[in-house]
């Protein structure tokens, strides 16, 4: 009868942590696995576990973006709404003149009847200004004082007729001066004989 296998003596742990030790044993006086003991090594081919992988959270870009654009929506709603500025009316510039005869700063029928219709219109406009001008005949000093005296003239007819508007104009008088037509003939220093009425009316102001 052949003398029994002697199994060679092997390094094992007895205890754990810090009061395990580490002695040689053979057979069964070597401590023995257990299921929950886990195997690694060439003897059993089992791989080891793979590392757990550490997971970072990272928004997509789409989902940031909306994020961002949600923050600036949210940010825009708490801000205090500024009050919204009206436009500014669109105004045009309107002329009107009125002729006076030679020498002279009274108001023709025909004048008074132009002023008379045009005062609505400058009831409403906001800029007034009355230019009074002679033809070329005679001293400056005279056509000067000739210029003023039918602006004045026109304007007393305007405000008798439209009172609010006596705050909006301005006058301006110069003789000889801004000629719209030649003086060389009588009918060019009839137009130059003349107040031109200028005022800025809004468009979108009713007729």
């Amino acid at each position: 009868m052949a003398p029994a296998a002697i199994e060679p003596a092997r390094l094992a742990q007895h205890g754990h942590g810090r009061q395990a030790a580490f002695q040689l044993c053979q057979g069964v006086a070597c401590p023995q696995r257990t299921p929950k003991t886990m195997t690694t090594g060439p003897d059993t081919g089992a791989s080891p576990p793979p590392p757990i992988a550490r997971m970072e959270h990272v928004a997509p870009a789409a989902v940031r973006d909306a994020a961002s654009e949600g923050e600036r929506a949210t940010a825009a709603s708490s801000a205090p709404a500024r009050p919204a500025q009206a436009a500014p009316n669109a105004s045009e510039l309107q002329q009107l003149s009125v002729h006076f005869p030679f020498a002279s700063a009274h108001l023709s029928a025909a004048a008074r009847l132009a002023l008379r219709e045009v005062a609505p219109q400058l009831a409403r406009a906001q800029d007034i200004s009355l230019h009074g001008r002679t033809d070329s005949t005679g001293p400056a000093a005279a056509n000067d004082s000739l210029a003023q005296a039918r602006a004045q003239a026109v304007l007393r007819e305007l405000v008798a007729l439209a009172p609010g508007i006596a705050s909006r104009v301005r006058v301006e008088a110069q003789g000889a001066c801004c000629f719209i037509e030649s003086n060389d003939g009588p009918a060019g220093r009839a137009r130059n004989r003349r107040v031109e009425i200028r005022y800025w009316l809004d468009v979108d102001d009713p007729p």
